[in-house]
């Protein structure tokens, strides 16, 4: 294989490459797009827990209505780990 060739194969898989790469990104892009313009939820606070300690340590947990019972023992969990 001539140097000639071997340059020109390089080039043609990096077109290639940057190609994929571009068709990629244009499809993150549009999904990105989409979910900005989707209306977001109206998501209503139910309880707001803030836990103070040493005026040094603050731990908040928010408690919303349409939170299932794993997420609720998760947000307590992170609140007691400040202990």
């Amino acid at each position: 294989m001539s140097k000639w060739s071997t340059i020109k194969s390089i080039r043609r898989a990096s077109l290639k490459a940057r190609e994929r790469v571009n068709i990629r990104w244009n499809r993150v892009r549009a999904e990105q797009a989409k979910m900005d313009a989707a209306p977001m939820p109206s998501r209503r606070i139910v309880e707001r827990h803030v836990v103070i300690r040493d005026e040094v340590r603050v731990r908040e947990a928010v408690f919303y209505a349409d939170d299932r019972p794993c997420d609720v023992r998760r947000k307590l969990k992170s609140i007691r780990g400040i202990w």
